[in-house]
């Protein structure tokens, strides 16, 4: 589940700020500025030190696609002024 939550008084859209997913053993932090996405597993790496968003795609992007998805939801609904 994720949810987005913006300033009341804004219509503008998310396009600032960082979002992290967990799914399993895995962690996505994304940083909505510059795009930069990092993927840790938090069984073999407690300490996030060792960033596998390149050597892992098939577990980082689908991650990514997630909060992308939301993303664009919650920013339909800013559109939308809901």
């Amino acid at each position: 589940s994720m949810n987005f939550q913006r300033n009341r008084s804004q219509r503008h859209p998310i396009t600032k700020g960082t979002v992290a997913v967990w799914e399993g053993d895995y962690k996505l932090i994304h940083y909505l500025e510059n795009k930069e996405s990092l993927l840790f597993n938090l069984k073999k790496d407690p300490g996030e030190l060792n960033n596998l968003f390149e050597k892992e795609p098939e577990t980082g992007q689908p991650l990514l696609k997630l909060i992308q998805d939301n993303l664009e939801k919650a920013n339909e609904k800013i559109r939308r002024g809901e």
